[in-house]
């Protein structure tokens, strides 16, 4: 199953310097292994460990963050789109 990956320009240099890469799994958990797989980078700033994300970043499926569905567990279908938002600080 295929589905694709968009990052924000200032993550693009862990993918390789694209906007988005492809990635393969049955859920949001197993779409970031095989992309952890292929950019360690990557896996290092989502601290990503044992199916959970760092409170850095925000990721989306299809527009909607997965918080509100099943997390890291959450399904994705072939051709499902995941975005991965780094959050930004203010004052």
């Amino acid at each position: 199953m295929s589905v694709i990956l968009r990052v924000p320009y200032s993550m693009r240099n862990l993918i390789g310097d694209v906007e988005e890469t492809e990635c393969v799994g049955n859920t949001i958990g197993e779409c970031l292994d095989d992309l952890s797989e292929k950019f360690p980078g990557l896996k290092n700033k989502l601290q990503y460990e044992k199916g959970e994300i760092n409170g850095s970043v925000l990721v989306f499926l299809n527009g909607k963050s997965i918080r509100s569905q099943k997390g890291t567990k959450t399904p994705v279908k072939d051709g499902d789109e995941i975005s991965i938002v780094p959050l930004a600080a203010g004052g």
